[in-house]
């Protein structure tokens, strides 16, 4: 039984609101993401060792306290109606000694900051009408579909090979969406062979940055977004005798 009660929301002084919460199984992708998304030198100082993310049994143990002798929270904000952590476990034993994980990008501070970080940046919100208009324009759909859309197929062109929206297994940020467009060759699309979708490593998608416009971008941007589903795996942890 985790102490429902317990939970109250404040606004900061740019008007994101924050709420500070117990912490449960059921906010287990986003204590992972939140771990996934520290500096290599902040996991190191947290955990002190070279980790890319939680085990499944520290995963466990972070998200299931017996909250008798633990009392564990975490902090949030709703971005896009959807739940980031911002502030992790902030773990209270008996003598209310405070374990804290703080992300050093929340609120735009940051503890590393480099020179090429992206904190700080941010683009209006665009028009999802006027982004599938911009999408079909540029003849987006000649190499891509959208799960659970229909979109017009290019006569003579060959079939599209790389689905974008679905289920993913975490939130497909505003950042995210902007860098698969105008820099494509960062990430590559999960899930191809990576001649189909890639040459000599740089991906064939070709490149609008000197075309589009930032309207056009933000626009394309938010209608892409609501296409991805966020959906959480099922954690299966071994039972010992």
């Amino acid at each position: 039984m985790h102490p429902s009660n317990f939970q109250f929301s404040w606004a900061l002084n740019d008007g994101v609101d924050v709420t500070i919460r117990p912490i449960r199984p059921d906010v287990a992708v986003i204590e992972q993401e939140f771990v996934r998304l520290l500096s290599p030198q902040s996991k190191f100082l947290r955990f002190f060792a070279p980790i890319k993310e939680l085990s499944p049994s520290a995963l466990k143990n972070f998200t299931k306290p017996d909250y008798l002798n633990d009392m564990a929270l975490i902090a949030t904000i709703v971005h896009y109606g959807v739940e980031l952590e911002i502030l992790g476990r902030i773990a209270m034993k008996k003598f209310m000694i405070l374990a804290l994980l703080v992300a050093c990008t929340a609120g735009g501070s940051g503890c590393d900051r480099d020179p090429m970080s992206e904190v700080g940046f941010r683009l209006p919100d665009g028009d999802p009408v006027a982004g599938r208009e911009a999408f079909l324009y540029m003849q987006c759909n000649q190499c891509h579909t959208i799960a659970g859309e229909y979109l017009p197929t290019i006569p003579l062109a060959d079939p599209p090979y790389v689905e974008l929206g679905g289920p993913v297994a975490k939130v497909k940020t505003y950042g995210e969406l902007v860098t698969a467009i105008i820099n494509p060759s960062h990430k590559l699309a999960n899930g191809y062979a990576e001649d189909l979708v890639s040459e000599d490593g740089e991906s064939k998608m070709y490149v609008y940055n000197g075309y589009m416009t930032v309207q056009e971008l933000i626009d394309i941007v938010m209608f892409l977004q609501p296409y991805y589903d966020v959906v959480v795996p099922e954690f299966h942890y071994r039972v010992y005798p």
